[in-house]
């Protein structure tokens, strides 16, 4: 009986711990930004999305470490991604992702790596997309590569 409780009481520690983390930010749906209409070389490729303005910092990948600048990354099949949104929250001690669902206008950038995992300190970019004042609804975004505001390929 005595190891039930314990088992019972670290599961509803980490049960909290992990229900705090997202209860602000993560409520309702967890938003996606849909990147279609992209060339064909770049099927079966993968991306990685940074959304910023002034007030807001978001990344776009399956996952993410802040610790290592490392994360899992979204493909690109048949000329379109649809790219997992997280925003970035500082509390003055430390910085966490969670899953984004707001309403911000953001400028963002794209880039396009032939790996599904990736390090910013090793891999290189085969490609990068802006888009300039773009708005979320509700965490959610569909653009079409055509209507992008540069484009660099390397």
């Amino acid at each position: 009986m005595k190891n039930k409780k314990i088992w019972f009481g670290a599961f509803f520690s980490i049960v909290l711990i992990f229900a705090g983390t997202g209860l602000t930010y993560a409520q309702g749906s967890q938003g996606t930004l849909t990147l279609t209409d992209i060339p064909a070389r770049f099927n079966d490729k993968f991306v990685f999305l940074e959304g910023f303005n002034e007030s807001v910092e978001l990344l776009g990948a399956v996952s993410y470490d802040l610790d290592r600048d490392t994360g899992h990354l979204p493909r690109i099949i048949n000329g379109r991604v649809n790219i997992p949104m997280w925003i970035l929250i500082d509390d003055g001690r430390n910085e966490k992702l969670v899953r984004y669902n707001g309403n911000d206008t953001v400028d963002i950038d794209i880039a396009i790596f032939d790996s599904s995992f990736f390090d910013w300190y090793y891999d290189e970019e085969l490609a990068w997309i802006y888009f300039d004042d773009v708005s979320f609804s509700n965490g959610n975004l569909t653009i079409s590569f055509q209507d992008n505001d540069g484009f660099d390929v390397y």
